[in-house]
């Protein structure tokens, strides 16, 4: 006696289809794509960031509702006081500064806000586009100091 395989073979077939089919959606039921996370700020920096956030707002001479994209907020060390905003003839004490960067975007531009300490930040006009700086890595006492 022969046996046909095929015809248990179409009710696993079906299950298959209908579960393909079932699956399948024409793009209407599609989960939302995820929120864009926004960018972290340091705690300590957020009343700051507010503040900032205002002032470019009025300088941009746009509403209060209108959102400004914060692409950073950070806690920095700057190697000197010209906070990484240099003003042409000016100088400046020569030790490591703690203050903070804030870097703003709307249409495009970015905008630099610099600060020493937690005092407000001021809008960077001279040499914002330097990148964050670099101290020097502590070094080991030197050869034959103990």
């Amino acid at each position: 006696m022969q046996q046909t395989i095929w015809p248990r073979s179409i009710p696993v077939s079906v299950l298959i289809v209908g579960l393909l089919i079932g699956c399948s959606t024409n793009g209407a039921d599609r989960a939302p794509p995820p929120p864009r996370v926004a960018p972290s700020i340091d705690p300590q920096l957020h009343e700051l960031v507010l503040l900032a956030k205002a002032d470019l707002r009025r300088r941009l001479g746009l509403p209060p509702t209108r959102d400004l994209q914060v692409i950073s907020a950070q806690v920095v060390s700057w190697p000197n006081g010209a906070i990484g905003c240099p003003r042409p003839g000016q100088s400046y004490t020569q030790s490591i500064v703690t203050g903070a960067r804030v870097e703003f975007r709307h249409t495009g531009a970015s905008y630099y806000y610099h600060g020493r300490g937690l005092q407000p930040l001021a809008l960077c006009e001279f040499g914002a586009r330097a990148p964050l700086p670099k101290l020097p890595q502590p070094t080991s006492a030197r050869p034959g100091r103990r």
